[in-house]
């Protein structure tokens, strides 16, 4: 090349790789151009979009005289690579040399205050701007609208756009989606139809901006209305406007409206189907979710990691189970088998449909295993009583030098808990303690649990304590290992103070406490509590757990007139369970005609129930000792 070639290295440099501007680079200095001031600006422009700020740095300052196209290009490199304090540090060193900013030099600048949120030194630029009569351009006005909209000054925003000779679609734009970000969706309506009254209509931006801003301030009420904005103006077959629709009515529960959508888009990415299929897995609607799988493959669109990983998400129960494996075949025949996120997914999938098996089949056959992977598979041991299982894996991770994550914790307390490892409770909650997520609201319920089941109900209290908010599953927490570890007092005084406290309990709370008041003969209490929990959410009676623990209750003060009113009032059917609690009652009183009736019941729906049939010999053993001891007083 001849120096005459500048326009070819700086046309060279526009369009390389970074090694291929390596090679530029060396080749200028050869011909001695590393000095020409567009071949510098050219290398900037690189070096910034390879994301080399340090050669971009040095490319700048190899001129000892810098114009202000090279001024403008360091400033964008910086602010456009996400360094905004070194683009404006830039801009205050080219003001110390003197030398005057240009438009493009300010856009670069506003920009930078953009990303670093920066409105005092926004305000500067604007002063210095309106000094030097640039207000006017469209471009600039229209920048300075997104920063003060952004930075949270949206009547600094409205009177740039008031000030500007003349308002276009981009103007309008940026003044809508200020108004519409800030969660002023009412604002950014009105503002929507002032501009169509004007003769300016909106474009697919505009849109884009209302619809993002919905999920955090809008209702659907408001999306509905966006929506029909979009198909008055004609950009109801706009793939990226659709899949915004689709996204919204779907994470609302409008399934409906979000299918309605979907079926009206012409042009469907990978993307549509991926927002629809996964919209229907997210709401149970496991079926439909396959069924589309089916047809996206049936038009000749293969399926992403993304998608897979909606569709494993589908098959998380029984049910789908076969179509959790023909995925997973699918997976690995498109070569994602390595895929550690897709891995985790399908060690959930299979451990949610009871195959735990498969899910530690899945964990042995992956070649690389992240702080996810490790989790699912433990909380899958967890969930299935495989608690020894947990506290190896937990302990081989760590091996592995892998940093558990707040649900690897969650997963070998739960499972400390349950098989009473105290000193490895002990061990993991120092490891807790050390960590980054001591104050997790769910670690530390767990290991209030953990702590009241071992019995150790000081250090319970005192994790109780140290909690930043003590919420409802605190209590619970605390509640249902005191039930556990057989402290019904203590249980229930907590209860108390729970509810004294405003906090609603849950089923499983009642069910604790009614559990206690069985143990402790507290008849009329447990009655109190059957009756106020059978209010709460569902429908009175229809309590499973609450059932059974009342049926102990009157079962165990021996009120069997109690007992048979309660099971002819339930509404759903008995099961051989309660049956064999009342025989167990029975068993305590010697109560051999009640126990009779129960006994025929258990065998009508077990036919050779052993547990029945050893419990009702108890109870004529008891009736029998129980006559000796009447005879003998007589």
């Amino acid at each position: 090349m001849e120096k005459s070639d500048e326009p070819t290295f700086v046309w060279s440099l526009q369009a390389c790789t970074l090694d291929e501007g390596h090679l530029i680079h060396c080749l200028a200095v050869r011909h001695g151009m590393e000095q020409c001031p567009a071949i510098v600006r050219a290398l900037i422009d690189m070096y910034g979009r390879c994301k080399c700020l340090t050669e971009m740095d040095n490319a700048f300052h190899s001129l000892s005289n810098k114009n202000i196209l090279l001024w403008s290009a360091i400033i964008a490199g910086y602010a456009e690579q996400g360094y905004p304090s070194k683009a404006l540090s830039m801009f205050d060193k080219l003001q110390e040399e003197m030398v005057l900013p240009d438009k493009i030099t300010y856009l670069y600048a506003i920009k930078a205050c953009i990303a670093a949120e920066s409105l005092e030194k926004g305000m500067q630029l604007y002063c210095q701007i309106v000094s030097f009569g640039l207000e006017s351009d469209l471009g600039i006005g229209s920048t300075l609208i997104d920063m003060f909209s952004k930075c949270g000054s949206l009547r600094e925003a409205h009177a740039v756009f008031n000030s500007l000779p003349q308002q276009n679609v981009v103007t309008w734009s940026v003044l809508v989606s200020g108004y519409a970000q800030s969660g002023y969706i009412s604002v950014a309506f009105e503002l929507l139809n002032e501009m169509q009254e004007k003769g300016v209509y909106p474009d697919r931006v505009i849109f884009l901006c209302l619809l993002s801003a919905c999920p955090s301030f809008g209702t659907v009420a408001q999306c509905k209305l966006i929506h029909d904005q979009i198909v008055k103006h004609g950009f109801h077959l706009d793939a990226v406007l659709g899949n915004s629709l689709v996204d919204i009515y779907g994470n609302c529960g409008y399934l409906m409206e979000a299918r309605r959508v979907f079926d009206k888009l012409t042009n469907r990415d990978i993307y549509s189907w991926c927002s629809m299929i996964s919209i229907y897995a997210e709401n149970g609607v496991t079926a439909t979710a396959l069924q589309l799988f089916k047809t996206m493959q049936k038009e000749s669109i293969q399926p992403n990691e993304v998608i897979l990983l909606c569709v494993i998400k589908a098959c998380c129960n029984e049910e789908a189970l076969q179509e959790g494996r023909s995925t997973h075949h699918g997976i690995i025949h498109r070569g994602f088998g390595s895929d550690v996120v897709l891995g985790s997914a399908l060690i959930d999938m299979y451990s949610k449909c009871g195959c735990v098996d498969d899910a530690y089949g899945v964990f042995n056959s992956s070649k690389y295993h992240d702080v996810v992977s490790w989790t699912a598979m433990m909380t899958a041991f967890t969930q299935h009583g495989q608690d020894f299982s947990t506290l190896e894996l937990f302990h081989k991770m760590k091996e592995n030098r892998i940093e558990p994550n707040a649900a690897s914790f969650l997963a070998v307390v739960k499972s400390c808990g349950n098989i009473g490892a105290v000193v490895q409770g002990q061990l993991i909650h120092n490891l807790i303690v050390k960590s980054e997520f001591y104050s997790d609201g769910y670690l530390g319920n767990a290991l209030i649990y953990m702590y009241a089941t071992f019995g150790r109900l000081k250090d319970a209290f005192k994790v109780f304590s140290t909690l930043p908010e003590q919420d409802r599953i605190s209590w619970e927490a605390l509640i249902g290992g005191l039930s556990q570890q057989g402290n019904f007092d203590l249980a229930r005084r907590c209860f108390e103070i729970m509810q004294q406290k405003g906090l609603v309990p849950q089923d499983t709370t009642y069910s604790n406490i009614l559990s206690a008041c069985s143990h402790g003969g507290e008849v009329n209490e447990g009655n109190i509590y059957f009756k106020h929990g059978g209010d709460q959410e569902v429908e009175k009676y229809t309590k499973t757990a609450h059932f059974n623990c009342m049926i102990d209750l009157f079962g165990r003060a021996g009120h069997f007139d109690k007992v048979l009113s309660i099971i002819e009032d339930m509404a759903s059917p008995m099961d051989v369970t309660r049956w064999h609690i009342v025989l167990g009652a029975c068993q305590k009183w010697g109560d051999v005609r009640i126990g009779r009736f129960a006994f025929e019941r258990a065998k009508q729906m077990e036919g050779d129930d052993g547990a029945a049939y050893a419990l009702m010999s108890n109870i004529y053993a008891a009736a029998h000792i129980r006559e000796n001891v009447v005879k003998s007083k007589q």
